[in-house]
């Protein structure tokens, strides 16, 4: 597909040995947008992501990439419903991810104690909260 000696890439070449193979293999054959768009396909199936084949695709940025192929990567609108669903689900359960009662821990941050230990931390970190009393 590359010149001989010091003549440059020609096009016209690959097309050329494209074809022959092709029709060897007694395949159809694919325009260039094709055979662009087979490669994306199989990158995205490959793992690939956007940012690195919008690098290999020679787009101008990422935001090309994923208008044109975006509904081939993994987390479609219907995967992501579905993970609102499940982490809404979870803000409903009376207990958060330590085990601990929701009701109770909100009932604790309202008491005193909780007001002047939060201002203390806060304080040692330089920066200052105003407390309650």
């Amino acid at each position: 597909m590359i010149g001989k000696g010091d003549k440059p890439f020609d096009p016209s070449n690959a097309i050329r040995s494209a074809r022959r193979i092709w029709k060897n293999a007694g395949l159809s054959e694919l325009g260039y947008h094709e055979c662009r768009h087979t490669f994306a396909s199989l990158m995205i199936a490959a793992g690939v992501n956007a940012k690195t084949l919008s690098v290999y695709m020679g787009h101008s940025s990422i935001v090309m990439t994923m208008d044109r192929y975006g509904h081939l990567f993994p987390g479609n609108e219907n995967d992501s419903a579905d993970k609102l669903d499940k982490f809404l689900a979870k803000e409903r359960e009376p207990f958060n991810a330590f085990g601990v009662e929701v009701e109770q821990l909100e009932k604790a941050r309202s008491t005193k104690v909780y007001r002047r230990r939060r201002a203390a931390e806060m304080a040692t970190a330089g920066r200052q909260e105003e407390v309650e009393h």
